[in-house]
């Protein structure tokens, strides 16, 4: 239940700080000043100052919450809470809920497009990857992918979307503007993590 730092020059761990339970992961804002921890089973989003270590901040985001993203201005936070089947939006500017906007069954990795239109989330319990529109918080589409999709990364340009499948050893890729898969890739046993190299 911390989290741990460490200068990346040498390796060596700076700093240990405590967090809520169970933290899962970290987004940075643009200016490298916050960490936006989130907390699964304390169902809450800690935000920490990176310079001095302290909490600032800790945002209600529902339970098990678990990815997150955050705008390009760092002024909104996506955040997935699959315990309530809804995505978090949260101002990080006054650090209130302004949205919960409901997802598939579980929804668990999520991914923000470069240009910031649109938002990938994972929905584990009803195999489907659901697109949210940015400028209206609203699902625009779910499109069925692999069993339990756990985590997304997307093309630098934006034209496609990983999807990690837990259960089938595989990964869909997404064509983003037909919104059609385009093929899935057989990969080691249960999928858990993914990232795309510019």
């Amino acid at each position: 239940n911390d989290v741990w730092v460490f200068e990346v020059s040498t390796k060596n761990l700076v700093k240990v700080i405590p967090v809520g339970k169970a933290p899962q992961l970290v987004a940075f804002s643009q200016d490298g000043k916050r960490a936006f921890v989130t907390n699964s089973k304390s169902e809450e989003v800690w935000v920490l100052d990176t310079t001095s270590y302290e909490v600032v901040a800790r945002v209600p985001a529902g339970r098990e919450v678990m990815g997150c993203g955050l705008t390009q201005n760092s002024e909104h936070l996506y955040v997935t809470a699959g315990g309530d089947n809804v995505v978090a939006v949260i101002d990080t500017r006054t650090y209130q809920n302004v949205k919960f906007i409901e997802t598939g069954l579980d929804v668990h990795g999520l991914v923000i497009s470069p240009d910031e239109k649109y938002v990938y989330v994972a929905n584990r319990g009803e195999d489907t990857l659901s697109i949210i529109d940015s400028s209206t918080n609203q699902v625009i589409e779910s499109i069925p992918v692999g069993k339990k999709p756990d985590i997304l990364a997307i093309s630098p340009d934006g034209r496609y979307v990983y999807v990690t499948n837990r259960l089938d050893d595989t990964v869909s890729v997404l064509d983003a503007t037909s919104r059609q898969v385009l093929k899935v890739i057989p990969v080691g046993k249960e999928p858990h993590g993914i990232a795309v190299r510019p």
